[in-house]
């Protein structure tokens, strides 16, 4: 039943996904376009990681989340919104064979939790409008 309804969830966030993407063609196409910007799925998977998808499909999600509550707050810009879009297109490209796996009950989880830390740009880390993510994974690994 869990199982269930993680796949419904991860169903909810690929369809979120696609109207995103949408939109941000619409808004690359005429940045006038009037758009709906959608991150309530990403948000509950962050914020609960019912399913832990590992710390490099967790990072890209955090990033993205990022942007697409920034493009909706503030408005938009080329760049930002081109991250998105591949962003957008890598995740969603990445859950097809997640939620298969799931349906088939051979989804695993990482072994440990995966985790997510903010740093300043300082860091030598993925970069995104300032800010750097470091992983748990790169965390164990000793990267400082």
């Amino acid at each position: 039943m869990v199982q269930k309804e993680n796949i419904k969830k991860l169903t909810a966030l690929r369809t979120e996904l696609s109207g995103n993407q949408l939109a941000i063609d619409n808004l690359m196409a005429d940045p006038g376009a009037r758009v709906f910007i959608s991150y309530d799925c990403l948000g509950l998977l962050l914020n609960t990681l019912y399913v832990d998808l590992g710390p490099d499909l967790l990072k890209v999600a955090y990033e993205l989340y990022w942007k697409l509550r920034t493009t909706a707050a503030v408005g938009h810009e080329a760049t930002l919104l081109h991250e998105a879009l591949h962003e957008i297109v890598f995740l969603a490209t990445q859950l097809a064979p997640i939620l298969e796996k799931l349906h088939l009950g051979q989804f695993k989880e990482p072994r440990r939790v995966s985790t997510m830390i903010w740093y300043p740009s300082s860091e030598e880390l993925t970069r995104s409008s300032g800010k750097c993510i470091r992983t748990a994974s790169n965390l164990a690994q000793g990267s400082q």
